[in-house]
Order: C-alpha cells, then sequence, then structure tokens
C-alpha cells in the first residue's frame, strides 16, 4: 500500500489487497494514464502485477477493477465513467476456466448483452445470460467460474 499511497490524496484500503484511491481533481482524460503509471510502478517495485478499475463510486470502481483483469485489450485498466460505459461495461456475462490449470491452456472470454429494460424477473435475465454464453462458450474447455454483471 506504502507504494500506491503517493499517486492519491487519499487511499482507503479496503483488505489485504485492495484499495480505493480518491481521485478527485483528477483531469478524467488523463485517468486511464494516470493509472497505467501505478500498475507499472507497482509492478517495478514490488513485482505484484495489479489491475486498475476507475468509477464515480466504489462499487463502480470495483466492477471495472473485474473487467480490467478479464478484459486483455483493457491493458490491466477499465473505466466506467459515463452512463454509456456503465450499461456496456455491466450488461457482461463472463467466463473462465482456471488459470492455475496446467493440463489446458488459460481461456476466458466474455459477451455483453442489453437489457430493452430493467427487471427482476430471474428467467428473464437467464434467457439473455444463455444467449451471451451461446456467443462465447467453447466445448471441451473445463470452466471454473461464470458471472453476470447487470448494470445498474
Amino acid at each position: 500500500m506504502e507504494t500506491i499511497e503517493q499517486f492519491a490524496p487519499e487511499l482507503e484500503m479496503y483488505s489485504i489487497d485492495e484499495a480505493f484511491l480518491n481521485l478527485t481533481g483528477f483531469a478524467p482524460e488523463r485517468l486511464r494514464d494516470h493509472a497505467a503509471t501505478i500498475r507499472r510502478t507497482v509492478r517495478q517495485w514490488t513485482g505484484i502485477p495489479v489491475s486498475g478499475g476507475i468509477g464515480p463510486t466504489k462499487t463502480l470502481a470495483k466492477a471495472a477493477n473485474q473487467l480490467a483483469k478479464k478484459n486483455p485489450d483493457a491493458n490491466g485498466v477499465w473505466i466506467i465513467g459515463t452512463a454509456d460505459e456503465r450499461q456496456d461495461s455491466l450488461s457482461r456475462l463472463f467466463i473462465h476456466n482456471s488459470p492455475f490449470e496446467r493440463r489446458e491452456p488459460y481461456f476466458c472470454n466474455a459477451s455483453s448483452f442489453h437489457l430493452p429494460q430493467p427487471t427482476s424477473d430471474s428467467n428473464e435475465l437467464i434467457r439473455y445470460a444463455s444467449e451471451a454464453l451461446t456467443r462465447i462458450f467453447r466445448p471441451g474447455i473445463h470452466y471454473a467460474k461464470c458471472g453476470v454483471m447487470l448494470r445498474m
């Protein structure tokens, strides 16, 4: 935590390996670069790989962090700032096998879906998630985890 304290005026330790940084006052167009600098510095100084999720709330920042880990194109940083980013980011199904399994290569994938209106109907949610799953499922992989992230 000492390494990341220098990057923001306020740090809240969430757990032994997670923290929230208050980035209020940082220019929005510089947040991705700032997070990338934090990642590089932590890796260089400690040898620990980290990812960064940025959002207007702790919940959205935590969701963004999960997306940063799951999406190779994110380069370890994901931002959920606007309502459009929130909708695009949080209506998503993800699957992966174990990164520790040596008998098969690591596989992870995600698929976005759009709910036309908010719903608490489990059958409707399962239908949309199942459609998303058919787009990314590959037979023969021993999946270890699957999840659905719904927009707020």
